[in-house]
Order: C-alpha cells, then sequence, then structure tokens
C-alpha cells in the first residue's frame, strides 16, 4: 500500500513552542542524524496524517521542513503556558474531526503509532496512550470540538495539566499491547528532554540502546 493510501483525515498537531529550558536550545533546531528534530517529527505524522499544524511560540522562528502534506503554522495564543496551551492554540485550526498531537522532542515518533492512536480515538474525545506505567498526553488523540472548551477552562482555572483538562470528558486508553504492533520498543515515546538523550536515541535507532533515565515523556 503507497503511503498517500494510508493517511486518514486526521491532522498531525506538532507543539514546538516551550523555552527548552533543559535542552539548552530551540529543540525544533537540533540537529539529530542529518535531519532538524521538527522534521523528524514533521515525517512522523506527515506519512500517518492528512496534514500537519505546527503551534510555535511568539517570535519562534521554526527550521524549514518538507512534507508531502499541507503544512500551517499557528502562533501560541499563550505566552508560557506549556503544552495545554498549545493545544489550546491548535484546536480551533484543525480541519478535521480529530487530530493526533506530538511534541517536537520525540524523533523516533512512528507513523503506525500515529495511525493507531487515530483509529482508537474515533467515538471518543481522547485517546491517550498508556505507556511505563503513566498516560502519555503530548502523543495522543484529541477531537478538537468537544475538548477546546474544557481545556480552556482548566487552563484558565489555574491548572496546566493535560490529563486535569481530561474531566469529564470521554477518554479511551490505548494500551502498549495495543501499539507494539506498530512499534515494538514502544521509541515512539522516547523523547528529548537534555541534549545528552540524543545519543541514547541514536543508539536505539541504530540498534545499539544506551544506558539512561529518558524512557517516557515527560508527565503532565
Amino acid at each position: 500500500m503507497k503511503a498517500q493510501e494510508t493517511r486518514r483525515p486526521v491532522t498531525g498537531l506538532i507543539l514546538a513552542g516551550g523555552k527548552s529550558r533543559r535542552f539548552g536550545s530551540d529543540k525544533a533546531w537540533a540537529e539529530f542524524h542529518g535531519r532538524t528534530l521538527l522534521q523528524w517529527v514533521a515525517d512522523g505524522v506527515a506519512a500517518a496524517c492528512s496534514e500537519v499544524l505546527i503551534v510555535h511560540a511568539a517570535g519562534q522562528l521554526l527550521p524549514p521542513i518538507q512534507v508531502p502534506v499541507p503544512v500551517r503554522c499557528v502562533q501560541d495564543e499563550f505566552e508560557e503556558m506549556g503544552p495545554l496551551a498549545g493545544l489550546i492554540t491548535g484546536f480551533p485550526h484543525i480541519q478535521h474531526e480529530y487530530c493526533v498531537s506530538a511534541s517536537v522532542d520525540v524523533p523516533l515518533l512512528q507513523p503506525g503509532v500515529v495511525r493507531r492512536i487515530a483509529e482508537r480515538a474515533v467515538g471518543h474525545d481522547v485517546a491517550v496512550p498508556y505507556v511505563g506505567g503513566f498516560r502519555q498526553p503530548l502523543i495522543a488523540g484529541y477531537r478538537p470540538a468537544t475538548c477546546l472548551a474544557p481545556f480552556r477552562r482548566s487552563l484558565l482555572g489555574g491548572d496546566r495539566r493535560i490529563l486535569a483538562a481530561y474531566a469529564g470528558l470521554n477518554v479511551t486508553e490505548v494500551t502498549e499491547d495495543d501499539l507494539l504492533d506498530m512499534d515494538r520498543d514502544l521509541r515512539s515515546f522516547k523523547n528529548a528532554n537534555r541534549p545528552d538523550a540524543l545519543q541514547e536515541l541514536s543508539g536505539i535507532l541504530c540498534g545499539t540502546p544506551v544506558e539512561g533515565e529518558n524512557s517516557s515523556l515527560d508527565r503532565v
């Protein structure tokens, strides 16, 4: 089956903003095996989605990317309010019923994982992977029409946690077993919070895992 035939009418929502304090520089521009992290993540979502929407911080210059689907960029309407704010900013611009989000620091994101999350989201407000003993809301499926209002209420009410914003929504979990046929070592959920984490990711990519603590996404 050709790649374009496996894309779903879903938006890939990339959260590229943030200060990247632990990383020390803009993650979107970080080089990893000849490509920027933004290009890696864009490749992962574009292979499974029919469009890509990138949320960036005010004044943030993004590196150029090339993917075979339309790409749009929107500026985060909040300043330094975290990934929940990025989702809220992106939701009104989604052109499909569902989107699958991804942070800019997961270069090993597999298109199959994106497709599986999109499939599981149908009929629900949220499809969130449960990996490594935790829900992983940064790589998750969302129905913007039903998530936008409660997410905004949560943020404006002072709670920036994405998981807290799920209260009252129809949430389904995507288990590890449901993802292993798409990503046998769940590398999609390995992120780069620090520059040295790229060494671990490189080891995974090349088949020589490196000892490290970077076992899953941040808890948000």
